[in-house]
């Protein structure tokens, strides 16, 4: 079983740039993976810059375009104009969970589909 995530880049012009990971998108997988190996803007930028992906472990990560073969168009990176837009870009992905790195650390939120308007949380 998947769950899928939401991994976002802030912009110098506080805009933001977000691909999606299929497997293990929970804080022990990918979020261990970008706190340890993806800890910096450089680091997070060149990983976001592969595209979607499917899974993300350790410093290892298997890109659908790279990797699979599979159209750019399709897995490229996807601009959001706010923070706002990126929270709506996560949701229609069905992201459990949205990483975006920031200021120079990695926020995690977590969706509650249960809570109206659908929202999601930060997570420490």
């Amino acid at each position: 079983m998947s769950t899928r995530s939401c991994i976002a880049l802030q912009l110098e012009d506080n805009a933001y740039v977000s691909i999606y990971c299929h497997f293990d998108g929970d804080p022990s997988g990918v979020g261990k993976a970008l706190s340890i190996h993806f800890n910096e803007y450089k680091k997070a930028k060149s990983l976001i810059d592969l595209g979607n992906l499917s899974y993300v472990e350790d410093d290892n990560a298997y890109a659908y375009h790279r990797d699979g073969g599979e159209s750019w168009q399709r897995n490229r990176p996807t601009a959001c104009i706010s923070k706002d837009t990126l929270l709506n870009h996560a949701e229609k992905m069905d992201a459990a969970y949205l990483y975006i790195f920031q200021n120079g650390k990695w926020e995690i939120l977590k969706y509650s589909p249960q809570s109206y308007p659908r929202i999601y949380t930060k997570i420490d």
